[in-house]
């Protein structure tokens, strides 16, 4: 009796590494390892039940063409004791993972040359040879941030000014897509001017933004306002 069963035990083995795949509830297995639970899978069509491991590797749930080593079509549950309502999946330095709290973008620093470019005064706000592109300027990431913006300027007249700020996607006033405008200041006559200006943006690809300033006083025009000292230019994330 004994004997019976190794012979048989012999043919099964046979039998299993002459066929290239097998199928458990499906005449027509499409990997190494093909299981079908409802047995309707007819090509890709019904396949969400299925689970697969295909010869070069790669496991599928949910998909009988996984496109990558573990690929998950539907819903994913990791349950290891460290979970918790708006926690994220993260990894160490190993690839070993565990749900931790999010942890936020850090602020973004954009460039700011030793000196910005002096401000034209005028008086009409929407003659481009007016507006200079002040050599600040930030590079951010898709997603939605808020920019901000601070420096100090010399007003050298005895009249009172208005500073202005726009943010382009261009260094150019007149041809920039222009995404926002600041009325800064009322700068005082013959003294320093702290201006600040704030937007927000959301590029959906990196995009890097430009800042652009004019002073104006309807009366008159012709002076220079000339950069004092304490420019920077930040963003940070918006959740």
């Amino acid at each position: 009796m004994r004997l019976y069963y190794l012979i048989i035990l012999f043919f099964l083995v046979n039998i299993f590494a002459l066929k290239s795949q097998v199928g458990i509830n499906t005449q027509s297995p499409q990997g190494v390892l093909h299981i079908d639970p409802k047995g309707d899978t007819v090509g890709a069509t019904n396949s969400s039940d299925d689970f697969i491991i295909t010869s070069a590797g790669r496991v599928g749930i949910g998909t009988v063409s996984p496109a990558a080593s573990l690929d998950i079509v539907g819903d994913l549950r990791i349950a290891d004791g460290t979970e918790y309502d708006r926690y994220v999946m993260t990894s160490d330095a190993s690839g070993v993972g565990a749900w931790k709290r999010q942890t936020y973008t850090s602020r973004v620093v954009g460039i700011v040359p030793a000196t910005l470019t002096s401000l034209k005064s005028s008086n009409n706000i929407m003659d481009p040879s007016f507006w200079v592109y002040t050599g600040a300027n930030i590079t951010l990431p898709a997603g939605s941030w808020m920019i901000y913006y601070y420096c100090v300027y010399n007003n050298p007249s005895a009249l009172n000014y208005t500073v202005w700020w726009d943010l382009g996607t261009t260094t150019n006033w007149a041809t920039a897509v222009r995404v926002g405008r600041v009325l800064s200041y009322f700068a005082p006559t013959t003294g320093l001017s702290p201006t600040y200006a704030s937007y927000g943006v959301s590029p959906t690809v990196t995009t890097t933004y430009y800042m652009l300033g004019t002073v104006t006083n309807p009366a008159v025009a012709g002076y220079t306002f000339t950069y004092n000292s304490g420019a920077r230019i930040w963003a940070i994330p918006v959740f």
